[in-house]
């Protein structure tokens, strides 16, 4: 597909707002995302009044919002929210790592207009935790939903990750069931990649270890189970939801909405362009200051038909699954491709990975959850 720039790139209605927290206490071994540690107080200070002065720019009202990380509860984000005070959000999430709360956090989050939280359990197995590299007990992350739930918010999700090399079967169980013990309205089940060069990775590699990648999805499989006799719906592949619990922020972005990403590393999705912020802190700051768009790395002008492919595809990820016909009649410069999608999720059918919907979607089944990624492989 040939790049070409796009007419417009402003923004429309429906966006939604990322804000990248890029500072942690310490590491986790799995973890591959853009983060550091060390940071001063004063510098997460003045990087989240970078973030708020980014937010005041960007003039316009989100849809929904986002703050993730990194771990935001130690960046001061209700510097960042300020901005957002007045405006009419339908969805204002925050991640939260059980270590870093404090009694206090419930209210300040409240106070600063967060109305879902999503906690970063990871496993309930103390063992597995410190395994991890997480800074935080089963106990503590227990005791964090409690809290929140007590302060007010209704709306919390968990975050578990399956397939932990040497986890025994039963003590994955164990912290499926007291997930749902606690009760929130949204459980994401990731299945453990091996990202290269973390300490994971090194660690595996050291020790000649090649985890079966069939054991992951066992776990995620059997949490489904779980999960789903507790009355959470399966909508997406990592993530299950009580009722009127599903994320909005991730389901838009999904459903092929745009996205702005403030902050250092946070990518970006806007009219006809993509792009990536640099992930470096001390630039993102420096650029604000001094009334001036952050540098950006990874920019790309994809042609019309390229930017509705990535628009429309991400739908086979979810339980509501991909309308052909929808998607063209959304962005008709599908119609060429229109053919070579129907063959290729019939196919798809006919091996048992997706089935139709009474509207005539193709959705996963339980199987082609698990090999989603190369259906959409074959549609791009």
């Amino acid at each position: 597909m040939a790049a070409a720039k796009p007419a417009d790139t402003s923004p429309a209605p429906g966006i939604q707002l990322y804000v990248h927290f890029p500072f942690c206490r310490s590491k986790c071994a799995y973890c591959a995302l853009y983060s550091r540690t060390g940071d001063t107080e004063s510098f997460r200070k003045e990087y989240s009044r970078a973030a708020a002065s980014a937010i005041e720019r960007a003039g316009f009202v989100p849809e929904t919002v986002y703050f993730g990380g990194g771990t935001p509860a130690v960046s001061f984000p209700e510097i960042a929210a300020a901005p957002l005070a007045e405006m009419d959000i339908s969805e204002f999430s925050m991640e939260i790592n059980p270590s870093d709360f404090t009694p206090s956090l419930p209210d300040r989050l409240l106070a600063c207009g967060v109305d879902r939280v999503s906690v970063g359990v990871q496993s309930f197995d103390d063992t597995v935790l410190s395994s991890m590299g997480r800074t935080h007990t089963a106990a503590q992350a227990e005791d964090a939903v409690r809290a929140l739930r007590a302060a007010g918010f209704s709306n919390i999700g968990m975050d578990l990750i399956a397939g932990w090399p040497g986890m025994p079967r039963d003590a994955w169980r164990l912290t499926v069931e007291k997930a749902i013990a606690l009760s929130p309205g949204h459980c994401s089940v990731y299945s453990l990649i091996r990202e290269r060069g973390t300490p994971l990775d090194i660690r595996l590699s050291n020790a000649g270890a090649r985890p079966d990648p069939g054991e992951a999805l066992d776990r995620v499989a059997e949490a489904g189970a779980m999960l789903g006799k507790a009355g959470y719906e399966r909508y997406e592949v990592s993530n299950w939801a009580k009722p009127g619990f599903k994320c909005r922020h991730n389901a838009s972005v999904w459903d092929g909405a745009d996205y702005l990403g403030i902050g250092a590393g946070a990518f970006s999705r806007m009219g006809g362009m993509r792009w990536r912020t640099a992930p470096d802190p001390e630039a993102f700051v420096k650029a604000v200051s001094r009334g001036a768009e952050p540098p950006r790395t990874e920019e790309e002008s994809p042609d019309a038909l390229e930017d509705a492919v990535s628009r429309e595809i991400f739908a086979l990820r979810t339980s509501a699954g991909l309308d052909v016909a929808n998607a063209v009649r959304r962005r008709p410069v599908l119609k060429c491709v229109e053919g070579k999608w129907r063959d290729c999720l019939e196919y798809a059918v006919s091996r048992g990975l997706l089935a139709k919907t009474s509207s005539g979607a193709f959705a996963p089944t339980p199987r082609g959850f698990e090999v989603v990624d190369s259906i959409l492989a074959g549609l791009v």
